[in-house]
């Protein structure tokens, strides 16, 4: 595997935090009694985060720093990535007051420089971290045939994190536990079926489904979908949660508080799944698992400044026509449209402004007031940026808008013409007929599940935000017959909501 495409993502601590309370992994139990793995560590995010608590519960209940030794075990084949882990630990041990010969004993055993998947590793009590994302088409081909001989998941089809999964569940003793965050893109494609057998063959169950989509989880930017996952045999009842892109570390100490009571209390920027709504809509699949991604418009930190009435403002190139709920009438948007986004972005990376003068010039005109901005001073060479990147594609790309606020959901087509400002979600699909899912989001069944699901706003009106998108439950498009479809993207494109109503009371049934 190339060090380029060695799938090496590192989590923020926060996160880190989060995954370990809602393992249970904290300083109040004995610790020094768990044997914790972590199947790819890099530069040590995890183990740090574990040797604070472990030393601390040790100290607590009188244990001496030798028996340590098999509290922890970190894997990883890059060997400079192992070399920093190993110098981050010995300085904290030794900022935690462990004695030097003690320290150094402790990061020897701690970290090996194996492959995990080939590793001999066996009755663990918990297996967490967050496997290297690699995609099925980047996989290095000597270490695919290793893979496929040692495990029964491993397809020439499936992304290298179903390694993980099922090497991690069999390292588990009984009562053990994996919680990885990682792509939840197994739990519905069909890479991932021979894993999801593999769980239910096994007798283990999901008991955590943490859906973080757009959270700011890594140390560097990634769209892999991630999910906090939690995977044991105590037969406990399943959790899911949606999480939304304002989701943080408030937030999460908030929602493990609240999975530690086993209470679902709905936070600011996260929501429990619906009980209720789950048994009436149980026979389908989540919005987001019948294929349909979803997500919001960009947000600028400084709309007086990259939001132009004037297509001419910059060079053409810079220029992209915007999507802007103000501008809607009669539920779609006007043309020629009328609001216009400077872009700073290219392929996921700010432009030299020495490229295109006429930008330099503007952004420059505006420099004293895009500097004031937080994520300018964050970093301070950036100070031209956007607070989010342009999604790269979402421009060109069928997608159906969404207003944050309205009485019904009213969603509005664009044929690939308009990117979103911030105020408007998008949904976007290889899967469907995009008008046929307007038909479907129009209908009084979808009403009734953002009704449950969102913030009640005074006059009936609801909150269309992801989260609480997310949460809602569509037929499996090809389960709906052509006719139906026909029907569907008729009733849409009258705004029949009526007719919407009546199909889809039959295809919820």
């Amino acid at each position: 595997m190339n060090k380029s495409n060695d799938g090496c993502i590192y989590t923020r601590p926060w996160v880190v935090d989060f995954m370990l309370d809602a393992c249970g992994y904290t300083e109040q139990q004995p610790l020094s009694a768990w044997r914790v793995v972590e199947p790819s560590c890099g530069e040590g995010s995890f183990v740090l985060r574990m040797a604070e608590r472990l030393i601390a519960s040790a100290r607590r209940d009188g244990v001496d720093m030798a028996q340590l030794n098999d509290a922890i075990r970190a894997y990883d084949t890059d060997a400079g990535a192992l070399a920093v882990a190993r110098a981050n630990t010995l300085k904290l041990l030794e900022h935690l007051g462990v004695e030097a010969v003690d320290a150094e004993a402790l990061v020897e055993a701690w970290f090996v420089h194996q492959d995990f998947i080939e590793a001999e590793c066996l009755d663990v009590d918990l297996v967490i971290g967050n496997p290297p994302y690699v995609r099925a088409t980047d996989i290095d081909e000597s270490i695919r045939e290793r893979y496929q001989n040692l495990l029964e998941t491993f397809t020439r089809g499936t992304d290298l994190y179903i390694a993980f999964f099922e090497k991690g569940l069999k390292s588990l003793k009984e009562g053990g536990r994996l919680c990885f965050i990682c792509s939840d893109r197994w739990r519905r494609n069909q890479f991932g079926a021979k894993l999801r057998a593999f769980i239910a063959a096994h007798a283990f169950g999901v008991r955590l489904h943490c859906q973080m989509h757009g959270v700011d989880a890594f140390e560097s930017q990634v769209t892999a979908y991630p999910a906090v996952t939690l995977i044991d045999r105590s037969g406990e009842a399943a959790r899911e949660v949606v999480c939304d892109t304002q989701f943080d570390a408030a937030a999460a100490r908030q929602l493990a508080r609240a999975l530690a009571r086993n209470e679902a209390e709905d936070g600011a920027s996260y929501v429990f799944q619906s009980d209720a709504q789950e048994e009436k809509y149980a026979g389908c699949p989540l919005i987001t698992d019948a294929g349909v991604e979803i997500g919001i418009g960009i947000a600028t930190g400084r709309d007086n400044v990259f939001v132009t009435t004037d297509e001419d403002a910059v060079e053409s190139e810079r220029m992209v026509p915007l999507a802007y709920a103000r501008d809607i009438e009669d539920n779609q948007f006007p043309q020629p449209v009328r609001h216009w986004l400077v872009n700073p972005w290219q392929d996921g990376k700010l432009v030299n402004l020495a490229d295109y003068p006429r930008l330099s010039q503007y952004f420059y005109e505006n420099e004293a007031s895009l500097k004031k901005r937080h994520v300018a001073q964050k970093k301070p060479s950036d100070w031209y940026r956007t607070i989010d990147k342009l999604k790269p594609g979402l421009c060109e790309s069928k997608k159906l808008l969404i207003r944050d606020m309205s009485d019904k959901t009213e969603p509005i087509y664009d044929d690939g013409e308009l990117y979103p400002h911030h105020n408007l979600y998008w949904m976007t699909s290889e899967t469907w007929d995009l008008k046929v899912l307007g038909g479907i989001l129009i209908s009084d069944a979808v009403y009734d599940m953002m009704s449950q699901n969102s913030v009640d706003m005074r006059g009936g009106v609801i909150r269309n935000q992801a989260q609480y998108l997310r949460k809602l439950r569509v037929p499996r498009y090809e389960g709906i017959s052509p006719a139906d479809r026909e029907a569907l993207r008729r009733s849409f494109e009258r705004n029949d909501r009526a007719a919407a109503s009546r199909i889809c009371e039959r295809l919820y049934a």
